[in-house]
């Protein structure tokens, strides 16, 4: 495997057990030898999982946690801070000439090999799938897309599909998905 400078960057998550067991897998991810540096941006007022995550820094060498206000009460404020913590991450990121970037939410549970997945499909943007349930009681969807969000189908151009249809083609762009491999996604 090549050698790479890679940060991973994440919103700290406001519960601290799902932030922890999200810490726990970070520490489980196959390195291969490569420079990984962790920045978390952290709401200030979320002691505990910051705390959490400042214990996960002090652990690892290259490590940071910065804090800011993440959940004002405007809907579009928030939004906009959110984006601005990420920006933080992609901005030192590429102030540190990393290789790569992976910006991951810190509610997963990561598989050990997913760094090494990723490097390996040598794209210059590249996500893996995350499959979820919202609300809880319906069927399991995949986190990506072909065109807008929660389009997760072909689309015939200038036709549209009957509710058969696009019943048919969700269900095959979702089997295709459970096949390991690199896919176009878009929205």
């Amino acid at each position: 495997m090549k050698e790479a400078t890679i940060v991973i960057g994440s919103l700290i998550h406001r519960d601290p057990a799902v932030f922890g067991a999200f810490l726990n897998s970070l520490k489980g991810l196959a390195d291969n030898g490569w420079d990984i540096r962790y920045r978390f941006v952290g709401n200030e007022s979320d002691r505990e999982a910051v705390d959490l995550a400042e214990r996960f820094a002090r652990e690892r060498k290259r490590a940071t946690v910065d804090r800011m206000s993440l959940y004002p009460e405007s809907v579009k404020e928030r939004a906009l801070r959110i984006a601005e913590a990420k920006d933080r991450i992609a901005d030192y990121a590429r102030d540190e000439f990393c290789d790569y970037l992976f910006l991951v939410d810190s509610d997963l549970s990561l598989h050990p090999d997913t760094l090494t997945y990723l490097v390996q499909a040598d794209r210059d943007v590249v996500s893996a799938v995350v499959w979820t349930k919202r609300p809880a009681d319906q069927r399991e969807m995949p986190q990506v897309w072909l065109d807008a969000q929660y389009t997760p189908y072909e689309w015939i151009l200038e036709q549209s599909a009957a509710d058969e249809e696009t019943v048919k083609r969700t269900l095959e762009y979702h089997k295709r998905l459970r096949e390991p491999g690199v896919y176009e996604a878009g929205g």
